[in-house]
C-alpha cells in the first residue's frame, strides 16, 4: 500500500484513470476493471474509504476476490484510480456542455448545470472526492491542480474576449479557486438531499447565474462607484475638497 502523501510509481493518477490497465487488455478486461472502480466508489459513498475493503468491492462488482489483483497491484492503486476515472468523466461532460459557449456567463451557466446534474445522478462521488484528500492524497492533489489549471485558462479566454472584465491576470487563479469552491460545496450539499425536483434544479441554477452575472460586470469599477449613484442617467458627483482643520 502506497504511503499516504507520496506519489505512487508509474503514470500520474489522471493518466492511470484512462489507461488500459497493467498491459495489453481487451475490452472485456477493461470493462471488469471499470466495474471494480465503480463498485469501490459506491462502497466509499456508503462506508467511506476506511470501510472500503477488497471483499466489499469484489462482492459489489461481482468479481472473484483473487481476480482483483489481475487489475490492481494493491488496494491503494485502486484508490488512486477512482478520482481521476470518475471525475475525468465529469470534466468531459462539462467540456461537452460548454463547447459552443464563449461568453463567460454562458460558459459558467452551462458548465454548472452539467456539474450539478452529474453530482445529483451520482451522489456517492462527492464523498469519494472529499475523503480522497486523506486516503488518496496524491491523486486528489493532481486532480485539483488539473481542474484549477483548466478553470484559470477558461477565465483567461473570457477575459481576452471581453466577457469578463475588472480582474487582473494574477487575480484569475484566485477567482478560479473561489468558483471551484462554490461549485464543489453547493453540488455536494444539493446531492445529499433525498430528492431534487426539476423546479429545484432550475432554481439552484438561476441562483448561480445571478452570482456569475455580477462577476460578468466590471467589479472594480462598480466598487469605486457609490451605490446611490448607480442609477440610469445619473453620474457620480465630484467629491468636495475637505478643509483643513485650524488649531
Amino acid at each position: 500500500m502506497t504511503k499516504a502523501g507520496t506519489a505512487p510509481g508509474g503514470p500520474s493518477p489522471l493518466a492511470r484513470g484512462v489507461r488500459i490497465g497493467l498491459g495489453g487488455r481487451g475490452a472485456k478486461q477493461e470493462e471488469k476493471r471499470r466495474r471494480l472502480i465503480d463498485a469501490a466508489a459506491a462502497v466509499i459513498g456508503r462506508h467511506g474509504y476506511a470501510g472500503c475493503s477488497i471483499d466489499r468491492i469484489t462482492a459489489k462488482a461481482r468479481v472473484a476476490h483473487g481476480a482483483f489483483y489481475l487489475h490492481f497491484r494493491s488496494q491503494q492503486e485502486l484508490f488512486d484510480s477512482i478520482v481521476p476515472t470518475l471525475y475525468s468523466e465529469m470534466l468531459r461532460r462539462i467540456a461537452e456542455a460548454i463547447s459552443e459557449a464563449t461568453d463567460f456567463r454562458e460558459v459558467e451557466r452551462q458548465g454548472f448545470r452539467a456539474n450539478l446534474k452529474f453530482s445529483i445522478d451520482r451522489p456517492h462521488i462527492n464523498r469519494v472526492l472529499w475523503e480522497a484528500e486523506l486516503y488518496a492524497p496524491y491523486a486528489y492533489r493532481t486532480y485539483m491542480d488539473h481542474v484549477l489549471d483548466r478553470y484559470t485558462a477558461s477565465l483567461r479566454r473570457s477575459k481576452a474576449n471581453g466577457s469578463l472584465a475588472g480582474f487582473d491576470d494574477h487575480e484569475l487563479r484566485f477567482l478560479a479557486i473561489m468558483l471551484i469552491g462554490a461549485r464543489t460545496q453547493l453540488t455536494r450539499s444539493i446531492a445529499r438531499l433525498d430528492a431534487v425536483s426539476s423546479d429545484d434544479f432550475e432554481a439552484i441554477c438561476a441562483i448561480y447565474d445571478k452570482l456569475v452575472a455580477g462577476l460578468a460586470r466590471n467589479p472594480s469599477a462598480a466598487s469605486r462607484e457609490p451605490a446611490r449613484t448607480r442609477k440610469a442617467g445619473r453620474t457620480a458627483p465630484r467629491p468636495r475638497a475637505r478643509k483643513e482643520a485650524t488649531g
